[in-house]
């Protein structure tokens, strides 16, 4: 029967046939009291009443779009009054629709009786006299699996579903559909129905022909059982007046093909001896192997390749096979190459972009010089701590701190500091050189250092950024490599980290940026940690830290939320130095990858509240 906000349904009754969809010819007209009970089906074989408007009542006529003359309404049994039917342009006929969360209610509301319907002048009692439907239908399907209320199948495979009726319910006027709505590109329902068997049929089935589905599409199926338990032809002419009880049971279903790649792995260049990583991503696969020259490698299974260390015996092509139920798809080959020179990607400029505030009047980032194999030779340093200048085009950035302070940290002693820049000629020559943006003027109240003496050493620096007391706005501290590129061989040290730990409130973020460097591409670890700072006694931790990574056109080209204990990250941090996390189940957000020359921020912010974290940036050797 029509069955309001649910998918088409066409009835068939007496050998009569009505579309009940507006715009659809009709080669008949009926008069309709229905009760009726809606469910999900949720496994196999089980099934869920809903729990908002699982029960319902429906008087309908169907079979003219214009005003009949006299009343059009519904009578209840009793004292229960009437419902007046409205037309409803959707539907295509008179209607009056309440839903009701449970079976009690629906029957305080609509008593079994006799109902009486009117409309053009005519009328016609009709007894609705038993109980609900027994039970929802439920399908069985050939094939798929079953998650959530949702059937995933293979595409390739046909579906057939079948569903029966209640025992008690397989003779007399009894109808069975089933539909799967839009059910492939530029086609309408699938469908079918027991009338075209004859009525009181006891079980439907409907098949789905191979490759119907399409990949990453949602369907809905929906599966009607009616019992018609009283049909007047008599009393009003022309209409085919009918009592029905009837079930409405549906589900989510979706199709897997072999796998579809969204992501394929890229060609890499890196220096001898750096980390590489190779990622692919393909939403429908079960299962990953990434070959090299056609080779599988041995434990190369996920949907990431990492080769820490990577040197010349690893040049070479790489795929990498997704595969699922249905089959196998490779990818394009991805080339790795070792590039020889001193111009190697590494990381050249680091910074944090955050607000003080009267809660939070200063915040410490800090950095490691130095990196493996490099010599204990000093390195000069361009460090600001930029609020004025943040104003200008085209940064333009609104309520930037008026007047940062920075101060320089190796351990407890003072490296250096600086209050105000004053145009310092020294300073100038460095910020044209490394290729910062320029102050705003020379007496803008920016601060910058430019020391040449720092050493690599254990513990790094601190970088200590504050205002003026009482100050509130927008800072941002930065590091830059001041070494020229042509003294720049593989032992000169290098910045190879940047942290920082800090309260961030709801609904704000912390920006981490950082530029790689050279003419290769350079490996990185970022880390927003903060479930994993509660090992260390830290209060108020932000509970989910969630990491986005954003190239220099404000592309999101990687996210993590919670970094599910990747065991190629876990050897990435140990590699790094950084601490574990020893939950693996944490809801820590780590990004592992390998990134052109160019610039990149990170974004971090809470998925689910302020707090508490730490920001880290780390080259992978």
């Amino acid at each position: 029967m029509k069955l309001p906000s649910l998918l088409r349904l066409v009835t068939f009754v007496a050998g009569l046939s009505v579309f009940a969809d507006a715009g659809r010819a009709q080669s008949g007209a009926f008069a309709v009291v229905n009760k009726q009970v809606r469910a999900a089906q949720t496994g196999a074989a089980s099934t869920a009443v809903l729990t908002a408007g699982g029960y319902g009542f429906d008087a309908h006529v169907e079979g003219t779009a214009t005003v009949p003359t006299g009343p059009v309404a519904v009578t209840l049994p009793g004292a229960g009054g009437t419902r007046p039917l409205a037309f409803s342009p959707d539907a295509g006929q008179w209607e009056y629709i309440q839903f009701f969360d449970t079976a009690a209610a629906l029957a305080a509301a609509f008593p079994n009786g006799t109902y009486g319907l009117a409309f053009g002048g005519r009328s016609t009692p009709l007894a609705l006299t038993g109980d609900l439907y027994p039970a929802p239908p439920v399908a069985t399907a050939s094939t798929g699996t079953w998650s959530g209320g949702t059937l995933t199948v293979d595409r390739t495979q046909p579906l057939t579903l079948t569903i029966n009726f209640s025992q008690n319910y397989s003779a007399g006027a009894s109808r069975l559909g089933v539909t799967v709505g839009g059910a492939g590109p530029n086609q309408g329902d699938l469908s079918a129905d027991t009338s075209a068997g004859g009525f009181s049929q006891a079980q439907l089935s409907l098949t789905v022909p191979a490759n119907t589905l399409v990949v990453g599409r949602t369907y809905t199926v929906q599966l009607e059982a009616n019992r018609i338990v009283a049909l007047n032809a008599t009393s009003a002419p022309g209409y085919n007046v009918v009592a029905v009880y009837s079930a409405v049971t549906t589900f989510t279903l979706t199709a897997a093909g072999r796998p579809v790649f969204a992501q394929q792995p890229s060609t890499q260049q890196i220096s001898n001896n750096s980390t590489v990583v190779f990622s692919a991503l393909a939403p429908n696969a079960t299962g990953y192997q990434w070959l090299k020259a056609g080779a599988p490698i041995a434990g190369a299974t996920g949907a990431s390749l990492v080769l820490f260390g990577a040197t010349t015996a690893d040049a070479g092509a790489y795929t990498v096979v997704a595969g699922n139920a249905s089959g196998d798809t490779t990818s394009f080959p991805a080339n790795l190459t070792i590039a020889a020179g001193n111009d190697f990607g590494r990381l050249s400029n680091l910074s944090i972009l955050t607000d003080l505030s009267a809660s939070t009047p200063e915040f410490t980032l800090g950095t490691v010089i130095g990196g493996a194999n490099t010599t204990a030779t000093p390195k000069p340093l361009l460090i600001r701590a930029v609020g004025p200048s943040l104003a200008q085009p085209p940064l333009n950035v609104e309520g930037a701190l008026s007047d940062p302070k920075l101060e320089v940290f190796a351990g407890q002693a003072l490296a250096a500091s600086n209050d105000d820049w004053a145009g310092a000629d020294n300073l100038k020559t460095v910020i044209a050189r490394v290729g910062a943006f320029p102050f705003i003027n020379d007496s803008s109240r920016d601060a910058a250092v430019f020391p040449t003496s720092l050493m690599p050493r254990d513990g790094g620096y601190t970088i200590r950024v504050s205002g003026a007391p009482g100050a509130a706005g927008r800072v941002l501290a930065e590091l830059y490599d001041a070494t020229s590129i042509t003294a720049f061989p593989p032992a000169t040290p290098r910045l190879i980290n940047v942290s920082v730990r800090k309260a961030i409130d709801a609904g704000t973020a912390l920006t981490a940026g950082f530029v790689i460097g050279g003419s290769t591409s350079k490996t990185v670890l970022v880390r927003a940690i903060g479930p994993g700072l509660a090992a260390f006694g830290v209060p108020g931790v932000m509970a989910d830290p969630r990491l986005d990574l954003f190239n220099s056109n404000s592309v999101t080209i990687a996210s993590n939320d919670n970094w599910g204990g990747d065991a190629q990250k876990v050897q990435a941090c140990a590699r790094v130095g950084a601490f574990a996390i020893d939950r693996p189940g944490s809801a820590d957000a780590m990004l592992l990858i390998t990134l052109v020359p160019g610039s990149y921020s990170a974004v971090v912010r809470g998925a689910t509240g302020g707090g508490t974290a730490l920001v880290e940036v780390y080259e992978v050797p």
